[in-house]
């Protein structure tokens, strides 16, 4: 008989007698419940958190107009400028 075999069995043989213990004796099975439901609930309402949070987002929108210039040209003109001097604004 291999040492896992022998774990395994084992581990068997003691929750069958677990839960045969339990159905047995179901007044204990129904105050464990309650006892764990009892401190889910006082889990619950310890629980510190908010359902909508305070956040604040860190957005900055700017607004250059430049009528008449094609992507590339817009890019290359303004974003990349722009893009540079907020690039260490915190």
């Amino acid at each position: 008989m291999s040492t896992n075999h022998y774990r395994t069995s084992h581990r068997e043989n003691f929750v069958n007698g677990l839960i045969a213990w339990f159905a047995r004796n179901s007044i204990v099975g129904n105050l464990l419940l309650l006892v764990i439901v009892a401190a889910g609930g006082l889990a619950l309402s310890q629980l510190n958190s908010t359902i909508l949070p305070d956040v604040t987002l860190d957005v900055v929108t700017v607004t250059v107009p430049y009528r008449g210039a094609a992507p590339p040209e817009v890019e290359e003109s303004i974003c990349v400028l722009v893009e540079e001097a907020v690039q260490g604004v915190e």
